[in-house]
Formats: C-alpha cells, structure tokens, sequence
C-alpha cells in the first residue's frame, strides 16, 4: 500500500496528464480492493458473529410483562432475540458488501 502510494506521489507531481492517470490508476486500484476486500470481511464478520447457521425455529422477539404493584401499572416490552439481531446485523453487512 505505501509502495502504490509512493508511485501515485511521483506521478501526481507531474503535469496535467500525468495527475490524470495517477487519478484513474488510484480509482481503479480502490475499486479492485474493494471488490476483493469487502466481501472477505464481511463473510469473516458472518462467522465470527454467528458461525455456522443452525436449522430450527427461533423467536424473533421476546416479551417482557413488568408489573408494578404499587401503581397498578401493567406494561409489556418487547426486545428483538439476540439470534435474529446477528442475524440482522450480518444480513446487513453481506447486503453493503455486495453493493460495493
């Protein structure tokens, strides 16, 4: 990475077309790694988050019924399962790599 940065300098400090190509070689070399890099990462974050998926049937929210006694108050929260909220998270994060 400094090595490509040090070329792109040597050409950047030349005149108008050598700046254009050490534009396009630096917009092209940025795409490349991140076609190649994103997606690795994300499949990395995908195991390290969850691992290996697991067949079955999980809840996607849990309940909560909290009773106050002193004031009559009844309320009843919800909160997302922590597989589902992986699993989200992941989805997300496969989701931006592809459109990179």
């Amino acid at each position: 990475m400094a090595f490509m940065l040090s070329v792109l300098d040597l050409l950047a400090s030349g005149n108008f077309y050598h700046r254009m190509l050490a534009l396009l070689t630096a917009i092209a070399s940025a795409r490349l790694i991140s076609r190649i890099a994103c997606p690795i990462v994300a499949i990395m974050f995908k195991w390290i988050v969850i691992g290996k998926y697991k067949p079955g049937t999980y809840p996607m929210c849990v309940f909560y019924l909290i009773i106050c006694y002193c004031s009559g108050l009844t309320l009843l929260l919800s909160r997302w399962s922590s597989y589902y909220l992986r699993w989200w998270i992941v989805n997300q994060s496969l989701r931006c790599a592809k459109t990179l």
